[in-house]
């Protein structure tokens, strides 16, 4: 079974920080809720700062959630 955690990140922020303990680098999907629709964007960034905290940088500010495997 694959690891997973989800980040909400209901302030809208161009960068988030997300500490996942998942003791490596996943791979991430962000997900966007935008007027009801999910719509899945593409960061400007993403970079791990160690294998349980990485930083996505967007080119404006977002809200929505980072689904890690």
């Amino acid at each position: 079974m694959l690891a997973r955690f989800k980040h909400v990140q209901s302030s809208a922020s161009a960068t988030w920080t997300i500490k996942h303990n998942l003791g490596k680098k996943p791979i991430n999907d962000v997900v966007l809720n935008v007027n009801g629709a999910q719509t899945v964007i593409n960061p400007t960034s993403v970079i791990h700062t160690d294998d349980n905290t990485l930083v996505i940088t967007f080119s404006s500010a977002q809200t929505g959630e980072a689904n890690l495997i």
